[in-house]
C-alpha cells in the first residue's frame, strides 16, 4: 500500500506538473537556472571574502599578539588564546572557502551547466515533436481539401449525367464520356477518402506522439527541477554544517578565552612582574626598617645605662653592707650561718641582696604593678624564674599565699581569680598605657619561657582578651615581639655608622642586610601573630585587615607580602 501511495503521489505530482503550461515551465526553468547562476556567484563570492579575510588576519597575526607582555603573566596567556582564536578563524575561513567553492559552488555550477544541456535537449524534442504535428496536420487537411474537390467533381459529374440521361437527342457517345468522367470521380474520391484516413491516422499518431513527448518533457522538468531543488538542499545543508562546526569551534575557543578573561589577576600579575624583574638593591624599602633600628638601638642604650647605673648602685650598697657586717659583733655568727647553707652563696647573704636590690629596675618596676601579679597566677612556677623575680622585685612581688605547715602553695582556683583578673585587666586597657603594660606583662612571662598552669587559666587570660580586641593591641604586641627578637642578636652600632652598597665589611653588615633582617623579623612575626590571633578567635577579616595593614606600615617585599597572603588564604580554606 505504501509503494502505491508513493507512486500515487508520484504520479499525482506528475500530472499536475503536466498542466503548466510550457511556457510557463520555460518561464519557471529560466529563472531556475538565473538563481543557480545567482547562488552560485553568491557562494564564489563569499568564499573570495573568506579567503580575503582570512589574509588579513594573518597579517594581523603577524604583529605577534602578547609578544611584549610579561611571561607567564595572566594577561599574556589571554592574549596568546586570542591569537589562537584568530588563527582558528582564520583555518575555519579557509575550511569554508573550500568547502564554498568544492562542496556548494561546484555541484550548483555542474547542475547548471548540466541542466542547460538538458534543457536544450528537451526543447529540441518538443520542437521536433510540434514539426511533426504540424506536418502531419498539413498533411491531412491538404488531404481533405483533395477529399473535398473530389466529392464536389463527382456530383457535378452525376449531375451532368443526369440531365444527360433525361435529354433528348444526347449522343451516346456524350452519355459515354459522362459515364466514364463519374467513374474516374468515384475513383478519385475513393483514394481521397483513403488519403485522408491515413492522414488522419498519421495526424493521431503525431498528436499521441507529441502528446507523450509533451509528458515526458513536463516530467523531464519536473525531474530537473527536483533535482535542481535537491541539490540546492545538500548545498544548503553542507553549508550549514560546516558554519555549525565552525560556530562549535569558536564556542570551544571562546570558552577557552573565557576561562582565561576571567582568570585575570592584576595583583597576580603585577606580582609576577616584579618577581621576574626585581633587583636585589631595590628589594627593601628602608625608611620603617631604619625606624626601627633606631629605635632599638636608642633602647639598647638606655637599658645598658640603666644597667650601669644599677651595678654602680649595687656595688654601692654591697660595699657598705660588707662594711657594716665587719663592724656588728653579730657579722661572725651571720656570715657562719650563711657559709653553711649549701644553697646560699658562699660570702654575700641572699636575703641581704634582696634587700639591697635595685628598686627602679625595669623587671622591678614591671613585677610590681598590679597587672603582673594577677597574671603572675595563671603561670606555672618555676625556680628558675622564680630565683629572678627574687633578684628582680625582692619581697614586693606579690605571690600566690603558701601553706606554712605543709609547705605547698595552695592552688589558686579558676573562678575566684578569673573575676578579679577580667576586672582589673578591663578597667587597666581602657587606655593605651594599660593595653601597653598589659603587652608587656604577658611579653615578659614569655621571655621567661614559662606556660600556662592549666586550662582555666589558659580560659581566664583568652577572656581577658575580649575588652581589648582591636589592632592597636596586637600593633604594640608586634612591636615589642620585633625588639625583642632585635634584642636577641643586638647591633654593633648605630645604623647611620652602617656601610651602603658595599657587601660586609670588618664584620659589619650593610645597611641593606640590616634592613632585609628587619623584614625577616617582621615577616615571621606576623606569621607566628597569625596563629596567634587565630587562637584568641580573632574574625579572619580582621586577621586579615591587620596583616595588610602591617605589611604597608613595615613595608614589607612583594615577596613577603604574597607568601603571607597565600597563607591567609590557606588558612581560610581550612577552615570554611
Amino acid at each position: 500500500m505504501s509503494h502505491w501511495a508513493a507512486s500515487d503521489e508520484e504520479n499525482h505530482w506528475r500530472r499536475t506538473f503536466c498542466q503548466v503550461p510550457f511556457s510557463a515551465i520555460y518561464e519557471h526553468a529560466d529563472k531556475g537556472k538565473r538563481s543557480l547562476q545567482g547562488l552560485v556567484a553568491f557562494f564564489r563570492r563569499k568564499a573570495e571574502a573568506e579567503r580575503g579575510a582570512s589574509e588579513q588576519l594573518r597579517e594581523l597575526l603577524l604583529d605577534e599578539i602578547g609578544a611584549l607582555e610579561e611571561p607567564g603573566t595572566g594577561i599574556r596567556r589571554a592574549l596568546l588564546e586570542l591569537k589562537g582564536f584568530v588563527d582558528a578563524t582564520c583555518r575555519q575561513q579557509l575550511l569554508m572557502a573550500q568547502v564554498l567553492d568544492e562542496q556548494v559552488a561546484g555541484p550548483l555550477e555542474s547542475l547548471k551547466d548540466a541542466s542547460e544541456t538538458y534543457i536544450q535537449t528537451l526543447q529540441g524534442e518538443i520542437l521536433n515533436a510540434n514539426n511533426e504535428y504540424e506536418v502531419a496536420a498539413a498533411a491531412h487537411k491538404e488531404t481533405v481539401n483533395k477529399l473535398h474537390k473530389a466529392t464536389m467533381e463527382l456530383r457535378e459529374a452525376k449531375d451532368r449525367q443526369r440531365l444527360a440521361l433525361h435529354g433528348i437527342g444526347v449522343p451516346v457517345f456524350e452519355l459515354q464520356r459522362l459515364a466514364a468522367r463519374v467513374a474516374r470521380c468515384e475513383e478519385e474520391q475513393a483514394q481521397a477518402v483513403m488519403a485522408r484516413a491515413r492522414a488522419k491516422t498519421t495526424l493521431y499518431n503525431r498528436i499521441i506522439a507529441r502528446d507523450e513527448m509533451t509528458m515526458a518533457v513536463s516530467v523531464a522538468y519536473q525531474k530537473a527541477e527536483e533535482e535542481r531543488l535537491d541539490q540546492l538542499n545538500a548545498s544548503l545543508h553542507r553549508f550549514l554544517h560546516v558554519e555549525k562546526e565552525r560556530l562549535q569551534v569558536s564556542q570551544q575557543m571562546l570558552a577557552s578565552l573565557e576561562t582565561h578573561v576571567h582568570s585575570l589577576s592584576r595583583a597576580e600579575d603585577i606580582q609576577l612582574l616584579i618577581h621576574n624583574q626585581r633587583d636585589p638593591d631595590n628589594m627593601h624599602f628602608q625608611g620603617k626598617a631604619l625606624a626601627l633600628l633606631d629605635w632599638q638601638w636608642s633602647k639598647t642604650q638606655g637599658d645598658h645605662a640603666a644597667a650601669r647605673r644599677h651595678s654602680l648602685s649595687l656595688l654601692e650598697r654591697r660595699s657598705s653592707i660588707e662594711e657594716g657586717s665587719f663592724a656588728s659583733p653579730t657579722s661572725s655568727s651571720a656570715s657562719t650561718t650563711t657559709s653553711s647553707s649549701p644553697r646560699r652563696g658562699p660570702t654575700i647573704n641572699a636575703a641581704a641582696m634582696a634587700s639591697v636590690a635595685p628598686l627602679d629596675s625595669p623587671h622591678t618596676v614591671l613585677t610590681q604593678t598590679p597587672m603582673s601579679a594577677a597574671l603572675h597566677q595563671f603561670f606555672a612556677d618555676d625556680e628558675a624564674h622564680s630565683a629572678s623575680f627574687s633578684e628582680d622585685g625582692g619581697e614586693e612581688l606579690p605571690r600566690p599565699p603558701a601553706s606554712v605547715n605543709s609547705g605547698e602553695p595552695v592552688q589558686v582556683s579558676s573562678s575566684q581569680a578569673k573575676t578579679p583578673t577580667e576586672d582589673l585587666v578591663r578597667e587597666t586597657c581602657k587606655t593605651a598605657e594599660g593595653r601597653a603594660l598589659f603587652v608587656k606583662c604577658l611579653n615578659r612571662q614569655r621571655s621567661l619561657e614559662t606556660k600556662v598552669k592549666d586550662q582555666a587559666s589558659f580560659e581566664a587570660l583568652v577572656a581577658c582578651f575580649n575588652a581589648f580586641l582591636d589592632e592597636c593591641f596586637w600593633e604594640k604586641a608586634l612591636l615589642l615581639a620585633i625588639g625583642e627578637e632585635l634584642q636577641r642578636t643586638p647591633q654593633p652600632c648605630p645604623w647611620e655608622e652602617l656601610p651602603s652598597g658595599v657587601p660586609k665589611h670588618d664584620g659589619l653588615p650593610s645597611r641593606e642586610e640590616a634592613v632585609c633582617r628587619v623584614h625577616n623579623i617582621v615577616f615571621g612575626q606576623l606569621g607566628s601573630f597569625t596563629l596567634s590571633m587565630l587562637e584568641f578567635e580573632v574574625p579572619l577579616t580582621q586577621i586579615e585587615s591587620f596583616v595588610e595593614t602591617m605589611c604597608d606600615a613595615h613595608e614589607l617585599t612583594e615577596d613577603q607580602r604574597f607568601l603571607l597572603r597565600k597563607n591567609l588564604q590557606e588558612i581560610f580554606a581550612m577552615l570554611w
